[in-house]
């Protein structure tokens, strides 16, 4: 968690939902959506970047993933949340 601190943006796999995590993916080598913000929070980052979506994801289904996630947050102080997609460009 140390070497996190002091980071602005964190990369991290968010593959799944908690359900689908728990509905047998535990031990998979991925993460869930919750799971990757929530290290972010812990360490104080400022931007977390959620990919590694699977594969058989849509995009309607990311954006509705990452408003419910953005909806959660709403009002609570906390790392931006930004889900990763092809020809996003961030600032660094």
């Amino acid at each position: 968690m140390q070497t996190l601190r002091g980071m602005h943006t964190l990369v991290i796999d968010a593959q799944y939902t908690e359900a689908e995590y728990r509905a047998g993916r535990v031990g998979w080598g991925h993460g869930t959506y919750h799971s990757g913000i929530a290290l972010a929070e812990e360490a104080g980052v400022s931007r977390v970047l959620l990919t590694h979506h699977d594969p058989t994801r849509t995009e309607d289904a990311l954006d509705a993933i990452l408003a419910g996630l953005r909806a959660e947050r709403a009002g609570r102080d906390g790392p931006e949340v930004i889900m990763a997609h092809e020809g996003l460009s961030l600032e660094i």
